[in-house]
Parts: C-alpha cells; sequence; structure tokens
C-alpha cells in the first residue's frame, strides 16, 4: 500500500466524520466549509497518486530497456 492510499484514506475518514457531525448538530456553514476543505484535499492526493503511477511507469519502461 502506497503512503498517499493511507493518507486518502485517513483523510477521508476524518473530514466524513466532521461531515457527518455538521450535519448532526445542523451546522450548516461548516459543512460547506468541510465540504470545500474535502474537495481541495482529495484533489491533491489524487493529483499525487497520478503522478506516482504515472513515474513508476516510466521507471518499469526504463528498466526494461
Amino acid at each position: 500500500m502506497k503512503l498517499t492510499e493511507w493518507a486518502v484514506g485517513l483523510l477521508t475518514l476524518i473530514v466524513g466524520a466532521a461531515i457527518i457531525y455538521s450535519i448532526v448538530i445542523h451546522r450548516w456553514g461548516d459543512l460547506f466549509l468541510y465540504s470545500l476543505i474535502f474537495a481541495g484535499i482529495m484533489a491533491i492526493l489524487m493529483a499525487v497518486v497520478v503522478v506516482q503511477d504515472f513515474c513508476s511507469s516510466m521507471l518499469e519502461k526504463i528498466s526494461m530497456l
């Protein structure tokens, strides 16, 4: 398991819990903020995963030469 997969899982759990908590206590402003934070974190981490996959495929191609 890659470090980024572990980080994505942990951040998804934390922010998801914050979103559920804000729904339960009816704090809609916090819900919007948590959703924006979650979307930003996921976009950054998914970009990192894509770059890691690209780099590992390039290393495999180089090692085959």
